[in-house]
């Protein structure tokens, strides 16, 4: 007898086919925002599935900012879809809560916070109706996104298998950002978004060398990014099998690649020091070039009567740094130095002017300026201050200088506390070098997003560390 088979359509191909249709209406009807939330509804779905994905996704997300019109940025998207997911996830008991207090870290952070907001309250109380409201909006936007990747990463980062996670995530991340500067560099790709330097430049009708930016807001940013993520990957790599390393090796070739197409000099000085760190921690011989590099460097300034911008401009005169690499688009050595030991004294003029409370959220720039030494004469200064821990000290006091300096700490503890640890030892020691870079790097820049991941993954190995120990819940 014939066995009598039921049929059994497969709704693969339906879901196929009405998700396209849905597109294709959407896009026709609505513009490019409803395709974009076209997009993003499957992607709910598997955050709710699946919230570890969420945090992948923020970590993701450090270097993207697009802006698709009218306000609507890839930050803006990202941001209340991972935050639904993790707290929907909390409740149906699938992942922790990100307790802004359980822990020194996280109160710490907390707390930061909580001085960044009574900042906003002093910007409108020392500056009455001349405050910038569009900056102090900026800012505080910008800050609570930082403040969600670092209780997120802290509370998502539980044991081994989670720091490996988020490691691989973020070297995945910083290979496709390359990917999109190779895009840029060789095809001209300009994304959205008028205020970006390349939309500026008009670079699609140009043939020419530029600074790519990648999806960051300007070329400094994008180096510094690569920057942390390079150890990254270089560890990754020697862990892994043949293949592993393999492609390991492409990806360090591909991010150095994009790392010299932003050309940023402080993100160069960041690597260096990158470099001695990592030559003090594996190699015995290495510490002994590191201490002749620091007597030389000593020895050259001394013979400059102790002037930093005098030893730049000899050393820009000696190897021309600058007049090969895209030099119109790149101050002199001498004179990137110069406006940013300007800005870093004047906005420290400023803080102790308002030590307690500072000027407000995003007021320092229509004030700092008048606080520059009587030595300063570079023509001009960048809206921000050129040095983070300058900048939250001149914005929000001593209480928010002292957080930030308590975060770092914190991080710095929890990579000691993890350093002979036999599976997160090596992350920890990498995570060190790049704290280091990155310590050099937000000196001689402003604030970035990045270092809100790499501190808090630094307090985090400290509390996986105490977990093991019983010392932790």
């Amino acid at each position: 007898m014939t066995a009598l088979r039921t049929f059994r359509p497969n709704p693969g191909p339906l879901a196929a086919a009405a998700l396209a249709l849905a597109l294709g209406f959407a896009s026709a009807e609505f513009g490019a925002k409803a395709l974009v939330l076209v997009i993003a509804a499957p992607m709910v779905v598997l955050l709710m599935m699946h919230p570890r994905w969420s945090f992948w996704l923020l970590i993701a997300s450090i270097p993207v900012t697009v802006d698709f019109g009218s306000g609507l940025t890839v930050t803006r998207l990202v941001i209340p879809l991972v935050v639904a997911s993790v707290l929907c996830n909390a409740v149906l008991r699938r992942s922790p809560w990100p307790n802004p207090l359980g822990s020194p870290a996280a109160l710490t952070g907390t707390l930061f916070m909580a001085t960044i907001a009574a900042s906003v309250v002093m910007a409108s109380v020392l500056n009455g109706a001349s405050v910038d409201a569009i900056r102090v909006n900026k800012e505080l936007t910008g800050y609570v996104t930082r403040m969600i990747l670092f209780l997120l990463t802290l509370s998502m980062v539980r044991d081994d298998r989670d720091v490996r996670a988020a490691t691989m995530a973020l070297v995945i991340a910083g290979v496709v950002e390359a990917l999109v500067v190779v895009a840029q560099v060789h095809f001209r790709l300009v994304l959205p978004g008028d205020w970006r330097s390349a939309a500026v430049n008009n670079v699609e009708g140009t043939s020419g060398d530029f600074r790519a930016e990648g999806t960051t807001p300007h070329p400094i940013y994008l180096a510094g990014y690569l920057q942390m993520v390079l150890p990254f990957a270089l560890l990754l790599g020697v862990r892994a099998g043949l293949a592993g390393r393999l492609l390991a090796l492409g990806a360090v070739g591909l991010l150095l690649y994009a790392w010299t197409c932003a050309v940023s000099r402080s993100s160069l000085l960041g690597l260096v020091a990158m470099g001695a760190a990592a030559l003090c921690i594996w190699s015995r011989p290495g510490r002994g070039l590191v201490v002749a590099g620091v007597i030389g460097f000593v020895l050259a300034l001394a013979a400059h009567g102790w002037s930093m911008p005098k030893l730049a401009q000899t050393i820009e005169e000696l190897r021309h740094i600058g007049s090969d690499l895209r030099a119109d688009q790149l101050t002199s050595t001498a004179g990137s130095l110069q406006f940013r030991m300007e800005s870093s004294v004047g906005g420290w003029n400023l803080f102790m002017e308002h030590p307690l409370t500072g000027m407000g959220l995003g007021q320092t720039y229509h004030h700092y300026q008048s606080f520059l030494p009587g030595w300063a004469q570079s023509p001009f200064h960048p809206q921000d201050i050129h040095n983070a821990f300058i900048g939250v000290a001149a914005d929000a006091g001593v209480f928010a200088f002292a957080a930030l300096i308590a975060l770092w700490v914190l991080a710095l503890r929890g990579v000691r506390a993890a350093w002979h640890d036999p599976v997160l030892g090596p992350y920890a020691r990498t995570l060190l070098v790049v704290l280091v870079g990155q310590f050099v790097f937000i000196s001689l820049n402003p604030m970035v997003r990045d270092v809100w991941f790499t501190v808090p993954l630094g307090a985090a190995l400290g509390q996986i560390m105490k977990a093991r120990s019983g010392k932790h819940p």
